[in-house]
């Protein structure tokens, strides 16, 4: 974690999981929302290599993880609880940071379109 990290637990449902608001230098910028992959977690070389970039092009970063791995689990959620994950870290960092703009993006869980 670095000296511009914040660490956030939130709820989700009867659940909680962490996540880290890595700030960029300016306080207006745009947030990205970056959700780790189906074998990663919030410290995952990728995912913090892509905050690190995107920190350094200007965009604050919230890093965080699903119910399962805080769980110490590697099998995902079911999706339900990955989107009510995904929803409760965005009305979160909405409700922290009232960023005028806001991305979610992230790696992929695996598995194929239906």
């Amino acid at each position: 974690m670095s000296a511009d990290s914040i660490s956030w637990r939130i709820r989700v449902g009867d659940d909680e999981v962490s996540a880290l608001f890595d700030a960029a230098g300016d306080a207006d910028a745009p947030v990205f929302v970056c959700a780790h992959g189906a074998g990663g977690n919030l410290a995952d070389r990728g995912v913090v290599a892509t905050a690190k970039i995107l920190r350094e092009h200007g965009l604050h970063t919230v890093r965080f993880n699903f119910v399962y791995r805080e769980r110490k689990s590697s099998r995902p959620d079911a999706m339900p609880k990955l989107t009510a994950c995904i929803q409760a870290v965005v009305e979160h960092t909405r409700r922290e940071l009232s960023p005028n703009r806001l991305m979610i993006g992230g790696r992929s869980m695996g598995g194929r379109a239906a």
